[in-house]
């Protein structure tokens, strides 16, 4: 029984940090099961002392009983409320950018009016809380990156260096989170796209590039050929970047390939060519 405990409270604290943090999540298992065997053995020394419980009728056994139930109410908990956040495919990416295309632009667009001149900014939420502030000077080679407890220490010396006021700061973490979005990438230098980061999954993380300008046939053929992009339409990029040690190609791609051949390019075409007639 006490290894059933014990296996209850690695199960527990390994879904707390995943529904936390999915990084904090990859240590906490890289030091306890080299990520696969022990979690798998906690999971099943669990169920079995879980199993017990049901028909014994001692304290211990009790014990075990309130707290696996406790276990399993936590995870179903997890599943219900913090996974569909982690999952993504193109089907996905497709309806939510439907969804808020137009706020999308509009946040692209504030973001651009609030950057200081040949200035470039990442930044990252995780919980209504700054993960990631990065940002890029001119004349200088490497941006000025923070991560965290750093970010959200060095926030108003990176928000000067970029030229945001707090109002500005502020507005940005509201409207990325009105649109169910996570950070966003935008730069003084390049202001015809601006990457919009929706969703972390899978230690992959999945973003649009949104253009505020039809793409070059260059810049179309690069997305074609790319496996870690989709071209939605003329204006917009589904992408995909994958863990340290994966592969950056974008889930189920060529599925959705096969399955809306161009649709959405075809589509902006027959608009032009209208709206030329």
């Amino acid at each position: 029984m006490k290894i059933g405990f014990f296996c209850s409270i690695l199960l527990m604290a390994d879904i707390a940090f995943f529904w936390y943090d999915d990084d904090i999540a990859f240590i906490f298992n890289l030091f306890y099961g080299l990520l696969f065997f022990v979690p798998l053995a906690s999971m099943v020394l669990f169920l079995i002392a879980f199993v017990k419980s049901c028909w014994f009728r001692t304290v211990w056994h009790k014990a075990m009983f309130g707290c696996g139930v406790a276990t399993i109410l936590f995870f179903v908990a997890y599943m219900i409320l913090q996974n569909p956040e982690t999952n993504c495919d193109p089907d996905i990416m497709a309806e939510h950018y439907e969804e808020h295309k137009s706020e999308m632009k509009e946040l692209c667009a504030y973001m651009q009016s609030a950057l200081a001149d040949s200035t470039a900014v990442t930044l990252e939420f995780k919980h209504n809380r700054l993960k990631i502030f990065h940002v890029t000077l001119p004349h200088v080679d490497d941006a000025i990156r923070f991560w965290d407890e750093e970010a959200r220490y060095n926030r108003e010396e990176q928000m000067r260096r970029a030229g945001l006021t707090e109002e500005e700061y502020d507005g940005i973490r509201k409207r990325l989170k009105s649109i169910g979005c996570i950070g966003i990438g935008s730069s003084r230098f390049d202001s015809d796209v601006t990457e919009i980061w929706f969703r972390r999954a899978n230690m992959g993380m999945y973003s649009y590039y949104l253009f505020n300008r039809p793409m070059t046939d260059e810049e179309r053929e690069e997305a074609f050929s790319d496996c870690a992009k989709i071209m939605y339409n003329d204006s917009t990029v589904f992408c995909h970047a994958g863990p340290a040690f994966g592969s950056d190609c974008f889930p189920q791609r060529e599925k959705y390939l096969k399955k809306y051949p161009k649709k959405a390019i075809n589509e902006n075409s027959n608009k032009k060519n209208e709206t030329a007639l």
